[in-house]
């Protein structure tokens, strides 16, 4: 039974497209095929075409290799009579003017299934998490490098905020499944990139990035655990961690970072970008559905194409982003004159027009160390009826051993007359051991331990800081 994890069940829904790309690129007439007159694309499951092929005579299967060869799948699925759509992973209809030439793959696990995986979900919790955290220090400003690769710019803040080592990263006392979308059929949108003008307004750039997408209304559950043992009081001062992280502060963070991209959106929209469909979205659409929300439920941008906002936290606050950084973490620095960033990535799936990757999260369960299911309602917390077995009592965690006490046991194992041996372990003992109270506590237990034999000792030398 675990007794140290709290273990939640969570459903998402998705409120508009999202894509998590694998980092494939799906090819024309080799991955998919595209019906240039009635602007129709149809993913295929190659290995299900090739079973089907195997069954095939011998003339239909050098066909197949020459279409192969060719690139031409499309002529050979019509000569042969069969259905695109019965070997089909994905579908979508385009305007024959904005046929794509690739398609940016959705992730999928071993089975096909695309799913999200749980480092992307953990990493849209961080983001929350590492901006509420700032919002509180004062002084991030101090903290901003400027003369290092830009990728690692953030290093001073993220330790300052989240802890210095893996070891004591606030972050490990989450852990999150993969979300699978087992009766979702992917779609294949349109991300379209509006560029600020001069003045104000946008222009559409002249190309378009086709990619494979969960759509908005698409439900996946998955699991989100909390470890409880290493936020206990102990734990918790001796890794040093900043704050406890408990279910209501990550959904207070989650709520206050989603209102802050809202309002930064709804600015950005309206008095540099004057684009409709994106304002109305920030103003209308996203805030009633934050109004609404229920305790146990939370809204958050995930995936690519969010932007700076969604992926950094909006850290670098305008006031922040000067010149000087700006040309040394190299935002657009010949681009001074516009705010940073001066685009954003719209989706465009089924002719509708929204912002790339927001979804609901749905905390409708959690096991504790009784292992009794808890339901969320209203922030209130209901008890499910008992199992029929009798519970056991939940086992505690034992305290972990101590450095000094496991090389104090070794000692106590030898006999005080065994020298050599004693002399070993101490010398492994004061390389290992942290602290000088550790050191000295580990002196008198040798000494103790020896006896008359500790005083005329090579023992007694190697001790004597600590003891005298």
């Amino acid at each position: 039974m675990n007794t140290i994890r709290e273990t939640y069940t969570c459903r998402i829904t998705t409120i508009t497209p999202v894509h998590i790309g694998s980092g494939n690129v799906l090819r024309e007439n080799i991955d998919y095929i595209a019906d240039k007159k009635t602007g129709r694309v149809t993913g295929l499951n190659m290995r299900k075409v090739f079973q089907t092929v195997e069954q095939m005579k011998s003339a239909d299967l050098l066909s197949f290799v020459a279409a192969c060869e060719k690139g031409d799948i499309n002529d050979w699925f019509k000569k042969t009579k069969l259905n695109p759509k019965d070997f089909a992973t994905f579908q979508g209809t385009f305007n024959t003017s904005e046929m794509p030439k690739e398609i940016r793959e959705q992730q999928r696990n071993g089975f096909g299934i695309p799913y999200f995986p749980g480092s992307s979900l953990k990493g849209a919790f961080r983001t929350a998490i590492i901006v509420k955290l700032a919002d509180a220090k004062k002084d991030l400003q101090c903290l901003i490098a400027t003369k290092v690769n830009p990728k690692f710019a953030d290093q001073k803040i993220i330790k300052s905020l989240l802890g210095d080592d893996p070891n004591r990263n606030l972050m490990r006392c989450i852990s999150v499944g993969d979300a699978l979308f087992k009766t979702a059929t992917p779609k294949i949108g349109l991300a379209k990139i509006a560029s600020m003008k001069k003045k104000n307004g946008f222009d559409y750039k002249p190309f378009a990035i086709a990619v494979e997408c969960i759509r908005e209304n698409e439900n996946s559950e998955f699991q989100m655990s909390i470890d409880t043992y290493l936020l206990g009081d102990e734990q918790y001062r001796c890794l040093n961690f900043k704050q406890k992280l408990t279910f209501d502060f990550i959904r207070e963070a989650i709520f206050e970072f989603t209102k802050k991209i809202i309002d930064h959106e709804i600015k950005f929209c309206e008095e540099k970008l004057n684009h409709n469909e994106l304002a109305t979205f920030y103003k209308n659409t996203l805030p009633l559905q934050l109004k609404n929300l229920k305790q146990n439920e939370i809204i958050l941008n995930l995936g690519w194409g969010i932007g700076w906002e969604g992926m950094t936290g909006g850290l670098l606050t305008e006031d922040l982003l000067n010149e000087n950084i700006r040309k040394n973490l190299k935002l657009a620095p010949h681009r001074i004159d516009f705010p940073f960033p001066k685009t954003r990535k719209i989706a465009q799936v089924d002719n509708k027009i929204t912002p790339w990757g927001w979804i609901k999260i749905t905390f409708e369960s959690y096991q504790r160390g009784s292992g009794m299911p808890v339901i969320r309602t209203s922030g209130q917390e209901t008890l499910s009826p008992p199992a029929p077995e009798p519970m056991r009592a939940p086992t505690l965690p034992s305290t972990p051993e101590r450095p000094v006490d496991k090389f104090i046991k070794q000692i106590k194992v030898l006999k005080p007359t065994d020298i050599g041996s004693i002399c070993q372990k101490i010398d492994t003992a004061l390389l290992e051991l942290q602290t000088d109270a550790e050191k000295k506590e580990f002196a008198l237990a040798v000494k103790a331990h020896m006896g008359d034999q500790f005083k005329k000792s090579k023992a007694r030398e190697k001790l004597r800081g600590f003891i005298e």
